[in-house]
């Protein structure tokens, strides 16, 4: 019947999901707290009771559990559409959810069968050490899992490069992250060697600053040279999403005159600026063409002296 009235209810949605769940828990705690007043009103012989009512207890405190781990996923979920976050960069936070309220629960289950509680946990605590000691750099890489989450340098989506690595942030999990590089092959990296690393995210690139040289042979004549840097911002300043910022004779090589060529294109994305600086090129090899321009090509010199060459 709740079935029926949630699908009737709300529309089908991860979220819809979610509620539907938590009203079968709640459901199923309310029963079960009805069903152990019950046994405590009702005269039952103390060898049953002894049995039922432990057991009963276990299952109240298993389905309390389950009802809260789904309310703390329909929580994060909720997060993740409110702020924009990806869903799969929160997939850790619930495991972790889960690892905090089972213990809890048990303890507090050993608690009322009347047993020393002070005793296990410290016995717990003791050996909860030495796991750690033995755990230490998988705990370490846990840890920069929500230094990941909280400080968000990344997102599930981003185009990442991280030294000679580079590619597309597919999955960030408890200890390692992965990462679907250019070639198609998948890199696993753990959360530690990430905040270590410089990390250059892609996708928050609003726009992009290109730098490019234009080297001419030492034959162009001072004419041709100052009017090189018009050419290029006549041609630049055409393209659509560009900005033109510079066009300089910046120095002089060992073979060529050079020219740095500086713009700004309007956009982060990649193929943008590829398309504007394919268009740029053959603009610039029209432009040269027509004004009888040539680029330099590095070519040596060697020059000898040829009495001395016959007199040897």
């Amino acid at each position: 019947m709740i079935d029926q009235y949630l699908k009737k209810r709300l529309p089908r949605s991860a979220e819809t999901d979610y509620w539907r769940r938590l009203a079968y828990a709640s459901l199923r705690l309310i029963q079960g707290l009805i069903v152990y007043a019950g046994t405590r009103l009702a005269i039952i012989p103390e060898s049953v009771s002894s049995v039922l009512n432990p057991a009963l207890q276990l299952a109240l405190i298993i389905l309390l559990v389950r009802m809260m781990s789904l309310l703390v996923r329909l929580l994060l979920y909720r997060h993740s559409l409110r702020t924009r976050a990806r869903v799969g960069q929160m997939r850790g936070l619930p495991i972790i959810a889960d690892v905090i309220l089972w213990p809890f629960a048990i303890v507090i289950f050993l608690n009322n069968q009347g047993y020393n509680v002070t005793a296990i946990l410290t016995g717990l605590g003791i050996g909860g050490i030495a796991i750690a000691l033995a755990a230490q750099n998988v705990l370490i890489d846990v840890f920069n899992y929500f230094v990941i989450f909280l400080d968000k340098p990344f997102e599930v989506g981003d185009f990442i490069v991280l030294d000679d690595k580079m590619g597309t942030v597919e999955y960030v999990g408890l200890k390692t992250t992965r990462v679907r590089a250019l070639g198609g092959e998948q890199m696993i990296l753990s959360n530690s060697d990430l905040s270590r690393s410089r990390i250059h995210n892609f996708k928050r690139m609003e726009q992009r600053r290109v730098s490019f040289w234009i080297r001419v042979p030492f034959s162009t004549s001072p004419n041709v040279l100052t009017k090189i840097p018009v050419i290029v911002r006549n041609i630049i300043t055409k393209v659509a999403d560009v900005s033109f910022d510079r066009a300089h004779l910046l120095s002089i090589g060992e073979y060529s005159y050079q020219f740095e060529i500086v713009y700004i294109v309007l956009s982060g994305d990649y193929n943008v600026y590829a398309d504007v600086q394919q268009r740029i090129n053959v603009m610039i090899v029209d432009e040269f063409t027509k004004h009888h321009v040539k680029f330099a090509v590095p070519i040596q010199h060697h020059v000898c002296n040829c009495h001395e060459l016959k007199a040897s």
